[in-house]
């Protein structure tokens, strides 16, 4: 596979976790910051605990790809 196309694909990827990471903090933010949204969930903990998961989860892989950027380029 073409070196360009290796790179397009695993910035993609690192583009899809990073939506992921914003989704989940702008979401944890209306929880936070506002009552709004918030009436048909009783768990709020639970609520704040998932985005923080899904946060930490798509930093790790951002982490992971940015890892494989690295050594790709460093084989080219």
């Amino acid at each position: 596979m073409e070196f360009e196309t290796k790179m397009r694909l695993l910035n993609a990827a690192h583009q899809h976790y990073d939506a992921i990471a914003s989704r989940a903090r702008a979401n944890m933010a209306v929880y936070l910051n506002s009552s709004t949204g918030i009436g048909e969930h009783s768990d709020l903990v639970e609520e704040i605990v998932e985005f923080i998961d899904k946060i930490t989860a798509a930093e790790d892989c951002k982490r992971t790809i940015e890892s494989i950027i690295k050594d790709t380029c460093a084989e080219a």
